[in-house]
């Protein structure tokens, strides 16, 4: 038994993507003309920020018997059944803070907090599609796929 769902991203994500992209092209080429301190350490900023979005941007979820896994562009996040103590649909009525990461730019990305699970670890291309994993490490991830209901049946079907 394999699932695979896609990750899709909202018109939101997908608008503030290509706008800041677009700053990003008509920044960097002015950076590099205008070379000096403040214009290299800008440019590096902007580069590794680019990076790291880009890198960590989730494309699909994929659930076998055993483990959940987010494929990202570059790596995955591998979660064992046997690890996972809580899975639910999630729909943040409070709005979430942004602790470290993305809000938009290639997704929501990286760390985040609200009520009522606290600090998370954000994988979201669509806030609609939204689920939560909690682990008995005591991690909480948050994750967005096509078909999420689907999703969440399938690992709670498959969850001691």
């Amino acid at each position: 038994m394999n699932v695979r769902q896609n990750v899709y991203w909202s018109k939101e994500v997908k608008i503030i993507t290509i706008i800041v992209t677009a700053i990003l092209l008509f920044a960097v080429p002015n950076l590099i003309k205008n070379i000096g301190v403040l214009s290299s350490l800008a440019l590096t900023l902007i580069m590794v920020t680019f990076a790291v979005c880009i890198l960590n941007a989730p494309l699909y979820v994929t659930i076998d018997k055993s483990r959940f896994i987010l494929k990202k562009v570059l790596g995955k996040v591998v979660i064992k059944h046997d690890d996972i103590t809580e899975v639910d649909l999630y729909a943040s009525k409070y709005g979430s803070i942004r602790l470290f990461g993305s809000g938009g730019f290639f997704g929501y990305l990286g760390i985040f907090s609200a009520p009522p699970l606290g600090k998370y670890v954000a994988y979201i291309g669509d806030r609609k599609q939204t689920f939560f994993i909690k682990t008995q490490k005591g991690k909480t991830y948050v994750f967005s796929c096509k078909n999420a209901v689907s999703v969440v049946e399938t690992i709670k079907n498959n969850t001691p």
